[in-house]
């Protein structure tokens, strides 16, 4: 977006939506575009619970955190090799992301929110849609589970919250 205002976020919230669906929820940091009133009535109109991040605190949106990461990459690597349209580069590797099985679901992201993995440039073999949606959320919800606990051991220098050693 050109200009990060609250009035064009409704713009680009509604544009998404209107292509995928409504969501349950949006997670955002706490920029002034996502505690104006207009998006506050916008949320409240379409039934979205809009959930705010701690500020100052990245790893409360870590997933975001980590896409952004990759992106980045992504457009250094365009702009080092000299390519004059990056905005094609950023398609091309979100196509390829969008059509790769996740490592956690062995699912692509695409078969999770369409019900089928995206054409792509490399050849593939017919396979359908080998795991449910419910078992999809299944499973990145044991894997959240599991890093969580990982990540807790990790803030109790390695020891659990009770143990006092």
């Amino acid at each position: 977006m050109k200009e990060i205002s609250a009035k064009n976020t409704i713009l680009a919230f509604h544009e998404t939506f209107c292509r995928y669906g409504i969501p349950e929820s949006i997670k955002s940091d706490n920029g002034p575009q996502f505690m104006s009133e207009s998006l506050q009535s916008f949320c409240t109109e379409f039934g979205i619970e809009l959930r705010k991040t701690t500020p100052y605190w990245p790893q409360a949106n870590g997933e975001v955190e980590r896409a952004n990461r990759s992106l980045k990459k992504r457009l250094q690597i365009s702009q080092e090799s000299c390519k004059v349209d990056w905005k094609w580069d950023l398609r091309m590797y979100l196509l390829m992301y969008n059509s790769t099985p996740h490592s956690t679901t062995g699912v692509a992201p695409s078969a999770s929110m369409f019900g089928r993995v995206l054409r792509d440039k490399l050849p593939t073999f017919p396979t359908g849609l080998k795991k449910s949606i419910e078992e999809i959320r299944r499973i990145r919800g044991q894997k959240k589970e599991s890093l969580s606990k990982c990540t807790e051991g990790r803030r109790c220098g390695g020891r659990k919250k009770n143990d006092k050693r």
